[in-house]
């Protein structure tokens, strides 16, 4: 057993070492891995679980599952926990991938954990047709710089995805549209910020070129209701504020100006001080009710008679 830790340590150091770039275009990601668990949600877990089941006609219990941009291994914990065999998992940010490491201790010492490597991505360094089910989770919108309609790197990662793909695989893709950014709070008090996140994730129709370019068809189109992607338990502080590891944990706010952030932080502590916080989040955020998240499940494209 502590053979094997040494190598679990050795390996991601030397990935470290190896000069990894960052994880996004807009986000650091080495400044929230001690705040990112503590007010996300995994959402969609079950739906990401009953797809791959569905589409590749495999139990959980014999899927290899390669989690690409895997963050702290929340989903990958979670897939875990549910019963799927096997599952890889890589990041750009070593320091994210050392919160997974720790996180999914356990199943590294089972063997259930295959990989765990500090990566930037495209290209994956894996052979072909090695994986049942590949997940993307928020990860395409942090590949491609703003206004590049392109996307260039998020079709290249598609293409290598395709590449690794067993022939009846599937990808689930996690992504944001502009409608569904609108619908957080914090929207309502700076827009142009909604708006310039925006301009990094792409719309339903970029979507469905980039597929159409890395040869892949989608074959699912969910957006899950009732579910955010963020806790708002706790996400006020005492002191009437929002709480810095909330925002921390949200990412997002990497691309909002101070004069935003400060906008923000006075609208909540106006609104707490009044006694009207909660009623006014309540008539203002419809994250939870209507969702924020949506799922695209693909396969290849001469995948006959599977993706229908």
């Amino acid at each position: 057993m502590l053979y094997r830790k040494m190598i679990w340590t050795l390996r991601i150091i030397n990935s470290i070492k190896s000069g990894v770039c960052r994880a996004s275009t807009w986000a650091d990601f080495s400044k929230v891995s001690d705040d990112y668990d503590k007010f996300r949600i995994p959402v969609g877990r079950d739906f990401i679980a009953g797809m791959s089941q569905l589409y590749t006609g495999k139990r959980l219990q014999d899927l290899h599952i390669l989690d690409i941009g895997c963050g702290t291994g929340q989903y990958a914990k979670e897939m875990l926990d549910l019963g799927v065999g096997r599952i890889s998992l890589i990041d750009a940010s070593p320091d994210m991938l050392n919160a997974a490491k720790y996180k999914l201790a356990n199943e590294i010492e089972q063997g259930r954990v295959q990989c765990l490597e500090t990566i930037k991505a495209p290209p994956l360094p894996f052979n072909s047709d090695c994986f049942d089910v590949i997940l993307l989770t928020a990860v395409l919108p942090h590949l491609d710089c703003a206004g590049d309609k392109t996307y260039q790197n998020a079709v290249k990662m598609l293409e290598e995805a395709n590449r690794v793909l067993t022939k009846n695989g599937t990808i689930v893709i996690t992504t944001s549209f502009f409608s569904t950014f609108s619908r957080y709070w914090f929207c309502k008090v700076c827009p142009e910020l909604c708006q310039r996140l925006c301009e990094y994730f792409p719309s339903a129709s970029d979507f469905e070129i980039m597929f159409t370019r890395a040869n892949l068809k989608c074959v699912q189109k969910f957006t899950v209701i009732g579910a955010g992607f963020m806790s708002y338990e706790g996400m006020v502080n005492s002191e009437g504020y929002v709480d810095q590891a909330w925002i921390n944990s949200a990412c997002c706010f990497d691309l909002a100006t101070e004069e935003e952030l400060t906008a923000i932080q006075d609208k909540v502590h106006t609104l707490y001080q009044n006694g009207k916080w909660k009623e006014w989040l309540a008539e203002n955020d419809s994250t939870n009710e209507l969702g924020i998240a949506t799922f695209f499940v693909c396969q290849r494209k001469d995948n006959e008679g599977q993706a229908q």
